[in-house]
């Protein structure tokens, strides 16, 4: 597509991720942790049942505050808690939007169906979270595969859990050449995360962001007009 060339994930400085997981239980937290900037970030959530947190602050219509990080879980709606293990390690390094009274980490979850793959009893916590947040913290491991939030993930359970196959956490960045934005996304078995980096400006011209709808079929989305299409998940290491 022209006007957009792919980039490696550890060409974006501006963001550090990382990865817990229980081998055992078959579940994991994954943390995308952004630079003090922050990130304007969109989401589009296609399908029923999102197990999420503060989604409404990806939206164009609420303040356009800067997001803290990005939290992907398995345990469903259970791994929730995991987020408040990333705020309470973002609060205990001084990170988050000031109030007057506190810093409140800006923080955004979503979880996938895992139970079925491992132990449906053990679930990404609060500790889980802390600690993946602190992994982000110390540099990150930018790993894909059956990893972090992609540990229990499978796909095709259509017709039950014995004709599932295994899936897990893929990663693609491009950039936008023409204004300098730079896009990550983050592909799970039925969601993909589109974050805009906030473009660097003269102290003069301000910053300014424009919103594009997305929208996530399988693991190809739209970038206006255009489609862009994710490579095929597979384990990697840095």
């Amino acid at each position: 597509m022209k006007g957009i060339r792919e980039i490696a994930i550890t060409d974006m400085p501006e963001v550090s991720i990382g990865n817990v997981q229980s081998d055992e239980a078959k579940t994991g937290v994954t943390v995308l942790l952004f630079d003090k900037k922050g990130a304007v970030v969109g989401v589009d959530i296609s399908g029923g049942g999102p197990a999420s947190r503060e989604t409404p602050l990806t939206s164009p219509v609420t303040a356009d505050n800067p997001i803290n990080a990005i939290v992907l879980s398995g345990g469903s709606a259970y791994g929730l808690a995991a987020a408040d293990g990333v705020m309470r390690c973002l609060e205990d390094h001084g990170i988050g939007f000031e109030t007057g009274y506190a810093r409140v980490p800006l923080v955004c979850q979503s979880c996938i169906y895992d139970l079925g793959y491992g132990s449906a009893t053990v679930r990404p916590d609060s500790e889980m979270g802390y600690a993946a947040c602190e992994k982000a913290l110390a540099g990150g491991n930018p790993s894909s595969g059956s990893v972090g939030a992609g540990t229990g993930a499978t796909v095709g359970k259509i017709c039950g859990m014995e004709r599932a196959m295994k899936s897990g956490l893929g990663m693609y960045a491009v950039q936008l050449e023409n204004c300098g934005w730079q896009l990550l996304w983050r592909s799970m078995p039925w969601e993909i995360f589109l974050i805009l980096l906030p473009e660097e400006r003269s102290p003069d011209s301000g910053r300014r962001t424009v919103l594009r709808s997305v929208t996530a079929v399988r693991n190809c989305g739209k970038w206006g007009r255009e489609k862009i299409c994710l490579p095929a998940i597979r384990r990697s290491e840095p």
